[in-house]
């Protein structure tokens, strides 16, 4: 049995924009106490930190102003994670890459991101018939194929 996983990395993207808005949230907070900071600041008033105050909305500042970015960039590595995965899993045995499946059920390692007898449409030997024409000239996905067929007819034997 290999060590590569059933399923792809969990995507970062979507926790980039759920901190999107806590970040604009933290921002808020942070500018509504500046006029009470200055205030205390111009006063002499012990304990006011002006200075710290104005590093966080600096950095809360950062974090709004880069979500865009960090959002690209969160994107890529998701794009980069799965294609490794996918790679990692498309090199596998046959015989492992179709593990887990019957007449009814993909196997193991396909999910929404894709079929893992041919890398992206679904090749399932019971639900969709024959090898799809444009895959038949692939090796590897005729032995995955091939593979699914097999654990199929011991499935049913």
């Amino acid at each position: 049995m290999s060590d590569v996983a059933f399923t792809p990395p969990a995507p970062r993207a979507p926790a980039v924009l759920a901190a999107g808005q806590s970040s604009r949230d933290t921002l808020a907070a942070l500018n509504n106490r500046i006029g009470e900071a200055v205030l205390a600041d111009l006063e002499g008033k012990p304990g006011n930190d002006l200075a710290e105050l104005t590093a966080r909305i600096a950095v809360a500042k950062l974090r709004v102003e880069g979500l865009d970015r960090a959002h690209e960039a969160a994107l890529r590595h998701d794009r980069q994670a799965r294609r490794e995965w996918l790679d990692a899993t498309m090199a596998l045995d046959p015989a492992e890459k179709v593990a887990g499946i019957t007449a009814e059920r993909c196997c193991n390692r396909c999910g929404p991101d894709g079929c893992v007898i041919t890398g992206n449409t679904c090749a399932h030997p019971v639900k969709v018939g024959r090898l799809p024409q444009g895959d038949q000239a692939n090796p590897a996905i005729r032995a995955a194929w091939r593979a699914a067929h097999e654990a199929l007819d011991a499935v049913d034997a």
